[in-house]
């Protein structure tokens, strides 16, 4: 099974996080990621990040994302997920 943790830091171009601002005390969290080949990739962490979407039109992932009321909490660019690999 595809998981985040075999798509190596390198290869993303930008990472997203989306929360549930409606789930209980802790808020549920997705992982967005845009790859090299410019795909979308919605992962569930909690589930041993699960790969929930993937799709080349990030209007079609939002959608998705805004439908279940997530919201994004941040993003961090290419230049930054290589610097935050490296420490």
């Amino acid at each position: 099974m595809l998981s985040l943790e075999s798509v190596h830091p390198s290869e993303w171009q930008s990472v997203e996080v989306w929360a549930d601002p409606t789930a209980a005390d802790i808020p549920y969290v997705l992982i967005l990621v845009l790859d090299e080949l410019g795909q979308y990739k919605l992962y569930d962490p909690a589930e041993g990040y699960k790969l929930i979407l993937a799709s080349h039109d990030y209007q079609e992932v939002r959608q998705f994302l805004r439908e279940d009321e997530y919201e994004p909490v941040g993003q961090i660019g290419v230049v930054e997920t290589a610097a935050m690999v490296n420490r």
